[in-house]
C-alpha cells in the first residue's frame, strides 16, 4: 500500500471488510477514489534453510464515484469520470506489476480485472486480483538476548 500512497488521486486506503456490500447503505462510508485491500489466507510451506514460501493472491478494490445518475451514459461528464477511474486502474497496475522485494515477496503479477455489479448508488468498482510469492525469513534473523537487568549476576554458581 505504501507504493500506492504516492498516487495523489487515491483519497482513502483500507482493508476490504464488505464496506460497499450492504444494501442498507445509500452512500459509501469513505472518500473516493479509494483502494481497499483484501487478502486470502496465507499458508506457508517450509523450503529449507529456515525459509518458508507461500504463493498468495490479493485483491485491490478500486472504488470511484460517478456523477449522479442521468438518462444517458453517453453524457460527457460520465464518460470523463469513467475514464478517470480506468486511468487510476492503469496507474495502480503500473505501480505494482513486476514490483518485488526479494527479502519479502516475489514479483507481483496481475491476473485479471472484474467489475463489481452490486455497488452502492453511483459508484464504479473494479476488483483487481494479483498474485505473488510471499517469503518468510524471520527464522533466519539473529535475535539478540535482552540486556541483563542491573543487580542480577548470571555468572553466580548456585550449587
Amino acid at each position: 500500500m505504501a507504493r500506492l500512497s504516492t498516487l495523489p488521486e487515491i483519497k482513502h486506503f483500507d482493508y476490504y471488510m464488505g464496506q460497499y456490500d450492504s444494501e442498507e447503505e445509500k452512500e459509501l462510508p469513505f472518500m473516493c477514489p479509494a483502494v481497499l485491500f483484501e487478502y486470502q489466507p496465507i499458508d506457508f510451506v517450509p523450503v529449507g534453510r529456515k525459509r518458508r514460501l507461500a504463493p498468495t493472491t490479493f485483491f485491490l478494490h478500486v472504488v470511484s464515484n460517478v456523477i449522479q445518475e442521468v438518462r444517458k451514459s453517453e453524457t460527457p461528464a460520465i464518460r470523463n469520470k469513467a475514464h478517470e477511474h480506468l486511468l487510476l486502474i492503469d496507474k495502480i497496475s503500473e505501480k505494482l506489476i513486476g514490483f518485488n522485494n526479494p527479502q519479502y515477496f516475489g514479483s507481483i503479477q496481475s491476473i485479471g480485472m472484474q467489475p463489481y455489479q452490486a455497488a452502492i448508488g453511483t459508484a464504479i468498482i473494479h476488483v483487481l486480483p494479483f498474485k505473488t510469492l510471499m517469503i518468510d525469513v524471520a527464522a533466519e534473523k539473529q535475535f539478540e538476548a535482552p540486556p541483563t537487568p542491573p543487580g542480577l549476576d548470571l555468572t553466580e554458581n548456585f550449587d
